[in-house]
């Protein structure tokens, strides 16, 4: 259990893969918990609200948190509107952020940020865009009652993860003995973490939100090691004994602006005491033996 005294907690997107994670971890060290999702609950102990269906009068009711997390997400993976990509990932967190200033009482708020450049998607666009809005309205209004706490993640994978997330999918695809996976080249370089590790990192920051300062406090946090894409899958196959001669690589162009290399940062997290588990092949073990 946390050493942290039991806090109201409101989470965006506690149904989704990284924040139903988050949610387990803060009911289980007693937090009381309201979640604001865009589909039906994942867990039954929440009190929840469509974020498609808020209103001001709603945000309201439960805006009076001492923490707000801010983990929904849309990955505009799937042909998604630029409205759908832009209402989680900017209009949603920039209206909470907004709406808890007039309360004159001190606050966290703890964003999920990725590490992608803005050119690199709209989904790297609008989060970023999120944080230079979050950083100047902090800045312009002079506030002086909050901790913006935010933690740039990197590519997280594991067990039951959605069937867009690409370790996911390769696994599935491998499973199901596909005649054919087409990929880049490969050559990309990824930090890929468990997301035991990435929610023991949260929970870090949440177990140490005292000792941080008002303003805006970074982190980055990853495995802290890169594998090549093509290591990746190479390793996946591997352990699944999946005909390498099916893996096509160099079918599929790189994208535009394709980041090539990642770069973590993680002094600030290690010395709050954390530390990876994982490597990506325990991680990889570890959604096997599902």
């Amino acid at each position: 259990m946390s050493l942290l005294k039991s806090k109201k907690i409101l989470i965006t997107g506690g149904s989704g893969y990284l924040g139903k994670h988050i949610a387990e971890m803060l009911l289980a060290d007693q937090h009381r918990i309201t979640n604001i999702i865009h589909s039906s609950p994942a867990l039954e102990l929440m009190k929840y609200k469509k974020y498609d269906e808020l209103h001001c009068s709603e945000i309201d009711q439960s805006i009076n948190s001492d923490i707000i997390i801010h983990c929904a997400t849309n990955y505009g993976r799937d042909n998604f509107s630029h409205k759908k990509i832009f209402t989680p990932n900017l209009y949603l967190p920039l209206q909470l952020l907004i709406e808890r200033f007039h309360i004159d009482k001190p606050f966290s708020f703890i964003n999920i940020d990725t590490s992608l450049d803005s050119a690199t998607s709209l989904y790297a666009l609008s989060k970023n865009l999120f944080l230079c809005s979050a950083k100047e309205t902090i800045k312009q209004f002079k506030l002086q009652n909050i901790k913006f706490i935010n933690i740039k993640l990197e590519h997280f994978y594991g067990p039951d993860a959605p069937k867009n997330n690409f370790i996911t999918y390769l696994i599935e695809s491998m499973r199901e003995k596909a005649p054919r996976i087409e990929l880049t080249q490969g050559e990309q370089e990824r930090d890929f973490l468990y997301i035991n590790d990435a929610v023991e990192a949260i929970k870090k920051i949440i177990d140490n939100l005292d000792v941080f300062d008002n303003g805006i406090t970074k982190f980055e946090v990853g495995s802290g090691k890169n594998t090549s894409i093509k290591n990746a899958v190479l390793t996946i196959a591997s352990f699944l004994s999946y005909d390498e001669e099916n893996l096509i690589f160099g079918a599929k162009p790189y994208r535009d602006k394709e980041a090539m290399f990642s770069k973590v940062s993680m002094d600030k997290i290690i010395n709050l005491g954390w530390l990876p588990k994982y490597s990506f092949e325990d991680g990889i073990k570890e959604i096997l033996k599902k």
